[in-house]
């Protein structure tokens, strides 16, 4: 009975042994299973907020790209509408760069087309007075018109149209070798000068005169083509001329630095009648115009009153 009684409470022993070991393990169980949820949770929660970031992200990077091409469709828009504005802008200029060339070639036309329905006449002393007037008339005072008056006393041989260049000259100063011999130590100051339109009209005039080079009259080359003005002066300074012949611009400018003198001027002659390619004449020509006009004022006018020279029209 002893040994039953015994073996009954190891029994029971062993029973509550086991269920406390038992109840441990439960324990350890549920806080593994609560440790693996709070990590389960974790990640969760951790996998949730990468996405919510990789999300946002994502749709911040899609607005900035939209933002982007809504720029990009502006700009291009604007670079239409600028260009469209340009072509509006650009149009009407081009096309009055276009109306003025036309009517630039059109007042050409027209210009010449009036040259050339003229008819050269025999010149006379009041084509140049006529002209001087129009040129100052409303410009000037009338004591200064006075001064600058000129009359038929202060002309000489207006061509008649029967002339050329070397007949004239020969005409102008019939005994040109007897005078000429008198200025053969003058330097710079020649007998007569010829104003002609252009470099090119100077240099055909002096080939025209050949003749008269022949016989020995010396000719001075007074225009700008293909001539420096510094060379012009070296030669007035060291030779005497007979014959000066020149555009009125470069006439004008070597009288006022003293190179050309007019000290022994007897004639001045304008080549007037001669045409050149577009039919203008000596004084159809605006600056060329003007140039004559202003070296008359300041040089010729003030000699021609004095009496020592004479002006003619070729």
């Amino acid at each position: 009975m002893n040994n039953n009684n015994s073996e009954s409470l190891k029994r029971k022993h062993c029973d509550v042994d086991n269920d406390g070991e038992n109840e441990k393990e439960k324990r350890k169980k549920k806080k593994r299973k609560q440790i693996v949820d709070d990590v389960d949770v974790n990640l969760i929660n951790n996998v949730e907020t990468v996405s919510s970031v990789v999300t946002a992200s994502s749709v911040v990077s899609k607005t900035k790209t939209s933002k982007k091409k809504s720029l990009a469709n502006q700009q291009k828009g604007d670079t239409k509408t600028r260009n469209q504005s340009v072509e509006v802008v650009e149009s009407p200029i081009q096309n009055n760069s276009v109306v003025t060339a036309k009517k630039k070639k059109n007042k050409r036309r027209s210009k010449s087309d009036a040259l050339a329905k003229t008819k050269d006449i025999p010149l006379v002393p009041w084509d140049l007075m006529s002209l001087l007037d129009k040129h100052f008339k409303q410009k000037l005072s009338t004591v200064e018109m006075d001064e600058l008056q000129l009359n038929e006393t202060h002309f000489t041989l207006c061509n008649d149209l029967t002339h050329t260049a070397t007949s004239y000259l020969k005409t102008l100063v019939p005994h040109w070798k007897k005078l000429v011999k008198g200025l053969s130590e003058v330097k710079g100051s020649p007998l007569i000068l010829v104003v002609c339109k252009s470099g090119q009209r100077a240099a055909d005039f002096i080939r025209a005169i050949h003749e008269l080079q022949v016989e020995g009259c010396k000719v001075a080359k007074l225009f700008a083509k293909h001539l420096k003005i510094e060379d012009q002066v070296k030669f007035l300074q060291k030779h005497s001329t007979h014959i000066g012949v020149g555009s009125p611009n470069r006439m004008q400018c070597l009288i006022e630095n003293g190179a050309l003198k007019l000290d022994h001027v007897k004639y001045v002659v304008l080549d007037w009648s001669d045409r050149d390619v577009k039919l203008q004449r000596l004084m159809d020509i605006k600056e060329v115009r003007s140039d004559v006009v202003a070296l008359m004022i300041k040089h010729i006018i003030p000699k021609l009153r004095t009496g020592s020279a004479k002006i003619g029209l070729l």
